[in-house]
């Protein structure tokens, strides 16, 4: 049975606002944004054709081995990884995770993250209006407003999706990685 989602208070409030601060500084910095239209192909939008922009730090699954690997964008982009753990060392400094889901303007239909293990916590940053984070639960569907703000989820085994939005919306989906005895990447299709 799925968790109930619920926001988690910053352990450290200035460290946290300085952090997203610097985060979202970094992640405007990025140009071009890495896009790929081959990839997470079921978290898209029906009828979606541009490029897809995403990508993952810390470690992710080997593409062609179960072992787990540094992702190639913690060096290509080293000060938004640092910048990102210390925006969840600032939130919850307790809290354990393999990957960060990096997500530039996506919309997102009903999925749940197959290669997620246990809860996640998620953060959106940007001048935007809209993007709620839906999630299904027992009780129905409910929406959280994440601009700014961490919100612990299970979304592994609840249907989740990214409402409509205007602007420029940036998310952070920090989780463990599930262990894999078969070549898989950081993806979290379903």
């Amino acid at each position: 049975m799925p968790v109930k989602p619920a926001f988690v208070e910053p352990r450290d409030v200035e460290a946290a606002r300085e952090a997203k601060s610097d985060v979202l500084s970094l992640l405007r910095a990025i140009k071009p944004f890495p896009a790929r239209s081959n990839r997470r192909l079921r978290v898209r939008m029906p009828g979606q054709t541009r490029p897809y922009r995403h990508f993952a730090l810390g470690r992710v699954n080997a593409p062609h081995a179960a072992a787990m690997v540094p992702s190639g964008f913690n060096a290509r982009f080293p000060d938004l990884y640092r910048a990102c753990q210390a925006l969840m060392r600032a939130w919850e400094p307790e809290f354990q995770y393999d990957c960060i889901q990096v997500n530039k303007s996506q919309q997102m239909p009903p999925h749940r993250d197959a290669n997620n293990l246990g809860l996640s916590r998620v953060i959106a940053l940007g001048r935007y209006t809209g993007g709620e984070l839906g999630v299904r639960g027992e009780s129905g569907d409910a929406t959280y407003g994440i601009n700014g703000r961490m919100l612990m989820f299970d979304g592994a085994n609840s249907v989740h999706w990214v409402n409509a939005f205007e602007g420029v919306r940036y998310s952070l989906v920090f989780f463990k990685l599930k262990p894999r005895s078969s070549p898989a990447t950081c993806e979290r299709d379903a």
